[in-house]
């Protein structure tokens, strides 16, 4: 991929309508160009370097786009009779580049990749009120391995390694009930969760849906939906 910038700054005597028609007619161009691929322009924000007052960044798939953009009649025409008079200073920078992929092909890479051992994908999914949001976070990422993807204090959505799959926590501080310590809790939930890994998860109503039903885990609270695939 070719990446086309310019940077810009109009002279101080040029009007304000004037230089609002030269920007709108740079905004036609991905319309008049139609190998350009992700156009885009603003006004300068930085603190550090006001010398252009805007800038404007497109791609090209080939350097012959490129060239055939900058070397058309219409963009010849364009900077003779509208850039040129109006523009007191500029630069012009372009390169090539490999694109990356981005972020979340990356984490569906890793996802897909991961040697870490997961439960069997039982569950299509599920919202659960839990008394104690971040040890049920914990549990579910380190003995169940989903994946946080959003967090505030009151709420939590989890995911599985495959799409559609997930858990929304949230926090119900009322639902606790008397009970043990929580290490004790804990201790119940990691035998509760061995018995997940193992494989042996059934539809018993229980936000970890092992078969130990008896031992439910820190996650267990007194109010929940879950619809199962």
């Amino acid at each position: 991929m070719i990446r086309h910038t310019l940077s810009f700054r109009f002279k101080d005597d040029v009007a304000d309508d004037v230089r609002a028609a030269v920007l709108a007619e740079l905004g036609t161009f991905p319309d008049v160009y139609p190998d350009m691929r992700n156009w885009s322009m603003g006004q300068n924000m930085s603190t550090r370097d006001t010398t252009f007052t805007h800038s404007m960044s497109v791609e090209f798939d080939t350097n012959e786009n490129l060239l055939g953009y900058l070397q058309s009649e219409s963009h010849e025409r364009f900077v003779r009779e509208r850039w040129r008079p109006v523009i007191a200073q500029q630069a012009i920078v372009a390169y090539e580049y490999t694109p990356r992929p981005d972020a979340a092909a990356r984490r569906g890479a890793q996802m897909t990749h991961s040697e870490r051992p997961r439960g069997p994908y039982g569950m299509e999914y599920a919202r659960i009120e839990v008394p104690d949001l971040q040890a049920t976070i914990d549990f579910l990422v380190y003995h169940v391995g989903l994946q946080l993807e959003a967090h505030t204090d009151e709420y939590a959505y989890l995911r599985a390694d495959i799409e559609h799959h997930s858990i929304e926590l949230i926090s119900a501080p009322s639902a606790r009930t008397a009970g043990p310590s929580r290490s004790a809790t804990a201790s119940r939930a990691t035998r509760c969760s061995s018995s997940c890994r193992s494989g042996s998860w059934t539809p018993a109503a229980r936000c970890c849906r092992c078969r130990n039903a008896s031992r439910p885990c820190a996650t267990t609270a007194s109010r929940y939906v879950i619809r199962t695939a």
